[in-house]
């Protein structure tokens, strides 16, 4: 007899008719897109970097080509912008990129994970992979627990915390606090 618990996660593959839990197809294709692919890691890294570069030398020919102009300021400003955007955007990435070397599935060799992660990733952002690693670890450890999950503790301490459900409205209101400066600040000191 199964429980009603289990009759609500039971899940049904349609085209099949068969229940996904212990498929042993689908376990099969769920590693194989699980697999660590150097390559394709080392490409992640690669474009990060190249759209970093890229906002950069928007910037700086935005500086020199507009700066003597009328109507440069504007101008510059908007490149500057467009680069602090791309560059936060890739900074993030690469901390997603220490969030995989933290369960060691960056790259295939233990090794390669540490040394990629804290240098080519966390170094950048002032942090190392083994500080990310003991509070990503706190986070596995205690999973959604308002109590003990760090995730919950800086996010409710800092006003980041949306509790779910809310209105559109409100969702929207507090994606517009985040994109002001001092919440931000007061995210990265908490």
């Amino acid at each position: 007899m199964t429980t009603p618990i289990a009759k609500q996660t039971r899940r049904y593959d349609p085209s099949h008719g068969r229940p996904l839990r212990g498929d042993p197809e689908l376990k099969q294709k769920l590693k194989q897109l699980c697999a660590t692919d150097n390559l394709t890691n080392w490409r992640y890294l690669a474009r990060a970097y190249a759209v970093i570069a890229f906002s950069i030398a928007c910037a700086l020919g935005a500086y020199n080509t507009f700066g003597a102009t009328g109507f440069g300021l504007l101008v510059t400003a908007s490149i500057s912008l467009f680069a602090i955007l791309a560059i936060g955007a890739s900074q993030h990435q690469l901390a997603g990129a220490t969030h995989e070397a933290t369960h060691h599935t960056l790259f295939k060799n233990r090794m390669l994970n540490e040394l990629v992660s804290d240098w080519l990733c966390m170094f950048p952002l002032f942090s190392t992979t083994y500080t990310f690693r003991l509070y990503h670890l706190m986070h596995h450890q205690y999973v959604n627990d308002p109590e003990r999950d760090p995730d919950f503790f800086v996010l409710a301490k800092s006003g980041h915390w949306l509790g779910f459900p809310t209105s559109a409205r409100r969702f929207f209101g507090m994606l517009m606090k985040q994109s002001l400066i001092y919440p931000l600040i007061r995210y990265v000191l908490i």
